[in-house]
């Protein structure tokens, strides 16, 4: 029991120190996600450059592709096996795992990294959504991860990321004239490319920081279990304990009184 404590202590450190810096993060970007979306938003959907748009609508049909966000460690309650349900439900697309904890539930899928093999180098999935948005062989772009919104409110979360969702807003305005150089296909499809990168990366950020929560939990609930496991224990062995010593002195005091009589 001694060293089962200790290693969920040392996993309940490591996570207590990510916690703070990961909900920072994911806080930090809350905004941005919003304002990217809007942006490129009035971009894409300008009425001045409606033209040039449908070059960059995906198949109406086609092929999906899903992104699921795991973990590479443990001890994060449900996390993993909440994503793993939606892995083995999508039956019909390519699917990229981020997570070591997810592979078990897709062999084949198109990209299997660690989550530290992503963040140290998301260069092959950036790849992938470049080759989409080049040749858009694929009528969906999906992302599945756990969504971070406070530290009581953590939720599996499923999203479209492309096509970008176009509902027109009342403050966007979307007749804007726009001034460019260049090709006006290579910058939208550039726009496109960095827009699902922030997306991709923005996950990743909120992830972490549900992650490390639900670790975090998890360890300070095991903890407490272990702490009552160990009450429970040495109340036994002292019981015993008084049971031996009483017994003894019945003994003792039988001995004595054979001896007497």
């Amino acid at each position: 029991m001694a060293k089962i404590r200790n290693i969920v202590k040392v996993m309940n450190f490591h996570s207590l120190l990510r916690v703070d810096s990961a909900r920072k993060k994911a806080e930090k970007y809350f905004l941005l996600q919003d304002e990217i979306t809007m942006m490129i938003d009035q971009i894409i959907y300008n009425k001045n450059l409606i033209v040039d748009k449908k070059i960059l609508a995906p198949r109406k049909t086609g092929k999906k592709l899903v992104i699921y966000f795991g973990s590479d460690r443990g001890f994060c309650s449900n996390y993993n096996s909440q994503i793993g349900d939606y892995i083995l439900e999508d039956t019909d697309c390519d699917k990229v795992l981020l997570g070591t904890k997810l592979f078990r539930y897709d062999r084949e899928a198109k990209i299997r990294l660690t989550r530290e093999e992503f963040m140290a180098s998301p260069q092959k999935v950036f790849d992938l959504l470049g080759e989409i948005v080049n040749n858009p062989e694929y009528s969906e772009i999906h992302v599945v991860y756990n969504r971070y919104t406070s530290v009581t409110d953590i939720r599996v979360d499923k999203r479209m990321i492309y096509p970008i969702d176009y509902t027109e807003k009342e403050n966007v305005d979307y007749y804007t004239d726009f001034q460019w150089e260049g090709d006006v296909d290579d910058i939208l499809r550039n726009l496109v490319k960095l827009y699902l990168r922030y997306q991709v990366k923005l996950c990743d950020f909120n992830t972490s920081a549900a992650e490390n929560i639900l670790r975090q939990n998890t360890t300070s609930e095991s903890l407490k279990k272990i702490d009552e496991l160990d009450e429970i224990h040495t109340k036994r062995v002292r019981k015993e304990k008084k049971v031996k010593e009483f017994r003894k002195v019945i003994e003792t005091h039988s001995k004595a009184k054979q001896q007497g009589g």
